[in-house]
């Protein structure tokens, strides 16, 4: 009984960030601090990925990026120029999308963005 308490517990934990966990639309005019994107990438690169292939690749955009894709699409370019700092993720596998480890590196693209 103690240890399935203790799995509990552990368990109830474990998930804290998960319920925390918002979306955010309105963002602040500040930078965001290097070491917070490099904190988010630490997280990333911890993703499951089969053979340790890390089939992403991270980009942070500077102004004229950021301006050509917010130009991209009009009815967006608002919210889209009130994103502080983006971090653009790549998926570079040399699978097809059709085949099975294709699908497995971009299974790990997706993980690295959400944790």
């Amino acid at each position: 009984l103690a240890g399935v308490l203790v799995i509990r517990k552990v368990m109830a934990g474990s998930l804290n960030p998960l319920k925390a966990r918002r979306s955010v639309v309105k963002y602040s005019s500040k930078r965001v601090p290097k070491a917070a994107t490099q904190r988010a990438l630490e997280a990333a690169i911890m993703a499951p990925n089969h053979f340790l292939s890390e089939p992403w690749r991270f980009y942070t955009c500077g102004p004229e990026t950021k301006a050509k894709l917010c130009g991209l699409n009009e009815d967006k370019r608002k919210a889209a120029e009130a994103v502080p700092e983006w971090l653009i993720v790549t998926l570079a596998s040399e699978h097809k999308l059709t085949e099975k480890l294709g699908l497995e590196d971009h299974a790990a693209c997706a993980c690295a963005i959400q944790n």
